[in-house]
């Protein structure tokens, strides 16, 4: 487990990276106007490929977990999950096509931003074809495979396009087309490797089961993302198309602290899920108090750092695109980053010890406190409304999620 913790961790280091990369190429290639689209675009296909996956990333993986011995089991959830998504895309294209305008307004709030709407959601197309792959490689535990998928997908095709795109929307296009086409690649190997000629192509009672699971979980999904997008909405529309997007960079750079956790999320969920199916539930108590106390040490340290070095960092890193405005908006959305490494972390113990999606509950408890906050401030007048907002409403989610990790774990005493 030591081993696939390193392996994961030196991963996101790499898609941290190309993360940073990308949008230094595109305030260097296509300048101010150019980054800060860069910036919404970005969050806006984090959202919206997360609501498309409808949960499927989680219960890919537990259900896999549950079968690593199981080839047809294994098939069963491979077929399943990519007949799901291929209805889903088409449903989705549909709406596309007759809300083209709405949706523009939606993540924009200004309709010359329309020639971005096909891009973003073949880029999410891209996202969602990767999060199979990446899930069936988690699952069935070869860490250093979805880990390598991950560095192809998500670091070197985030970035390559810039080097022969001359807009935001080529970039989003070869980005996307990249990721279907290594994607699919993958699909034919693993169904090369599991594939019987007994086995049954349509799995209906595997498709059911992933539902049940994933839609459970896809109110924690699309929340989550949408708690990180909802400041940057709000601003957008209320403030500034400039404000907003201030506010996106900001919280993908609060973000790249999660990233720099998600080997513990990546890994956490399956192990769980096999020392619960086993019954080793006192190794299950053991290793979350030593996550808990070691995010909680990590996230000061990291914080303390970023308060050191982050002004010189970002001023070597935008350069001419680094303004005060920036400055402070980051080191305010800083303040939350202990509730938002907890959250991350152990909502995969939450996955594992629960069937019913908790997280779920939890997320949408969350958002109708972070609204009610905005609602609260501004009828008191109070300075940096979505911000503020957005700081309390990450630890409330961190304390509702170790009431429910504590909760699970005492069931089993």
């Amino acid at each position: 487990m030591k081993k696939d913790i390193l392996y994961t961790l030196l991963t996101q280091f790499v898609v941290l990276l190309s993360l940073l990369i990308g949008y230094r190429l595109s305030l260097y290639f296509f300048g101010q106007e150019g980054f800060s689209t860069y910036s919404l675009v970005k969050r806006d296909i984090g959202f919206i490929a997360v609501a498309l996956s409808l949960g499927m990333s989680t219960s890919i993986t537990r259900y896999l977990a549950f079968n690593l011995n199981n080839n047809k089991k294994q098939f069963d959830i491979f077929v399943a999950s990519i007949t799901i998504f291929i209805v889903v895309l088409l449903l989705i294209f549909i709406l596309i096509v007759l809300f083209k305008t709405q949706i523009t307004y939606l993540f924009f709030s200004n309709l010359k931003f329309s020639n971005l709407v096909y891009p973003i959601f073949v880029s999410s197309i891209g996202i969602i074809c990767h999060t199979i792959a990446y899930s069936f490689y988690r699952g069935i535990l070869k860490i250093r495979v979805s880990n390598l998928i991950e560095i192809v997908n998500i670091a070197f095709f985030s970035i390559f396009p810039f080097v022969f795109s001359s807009n935001i929307v080529q970039v989003l296009y070869f980005s996307g087309y990249l990721q279907i086409i290594f994607s699919i690649l993958i699909f034919i190997k693993i169904y090369k490797n599991i594939y019987d000629k007994s086995y049954a192509f349509f799995p209906n009672a595997m498709i059911k089961k992933l539902l049940s699971y994933g839609l459970q979980r896809l109110p924690a999904d699309i929340g989550f993302n949408l708690l990180l997008l909802l400041p940057v909405l709000i601003a957008t529309h209320n403030v500034s198309y400039e404000y907003g997007a201030t506010i996106a960079f900001a919280i993908t750079w609060f973000s790249i602290i999660g990233y720099l956790f998600s080997p513990f999320n990546a890994i956490i969920l399956p192990r769980m899920s096999v020392y619960i199916s086993n019954n080793q539930i006192k190794m299950a108590k053991n290793i979350t108090v030593k996550l808990l106390m070691f995010v909680i040490i990590s996230t000061i340290c990291i914080y303390i750092l970023e308060l050191l070095l982050g002004d010189f960092v970002l001023k070597l890193y935008l350069g001419e695109g680094y303004t005060s405005d920036i400055k402070f908006v980051i080191n305010y959305i800083m303040y939350a980053i202990i509730g938002y490494t907890i959250y991350l972390v152990m909502r995969g113990v939450v996955d594992a010890l629960f069937t019913f999606g908790v997280n779920s509950f939890n997320i949408g408890l969350s958002i109708i406190f972070y609204v009610f906050l905005v609602y609260l401030l501004t009828i008191y007048s109070h300075e940096h409304i979505f911000l503020s907002a957005f700081v309390a409403t990450m630890y409330f989610l961190s304390v509702l999620t170790m009431f429910w990790v504590f909760k699970g774990l005492k069931k089993y005493d």
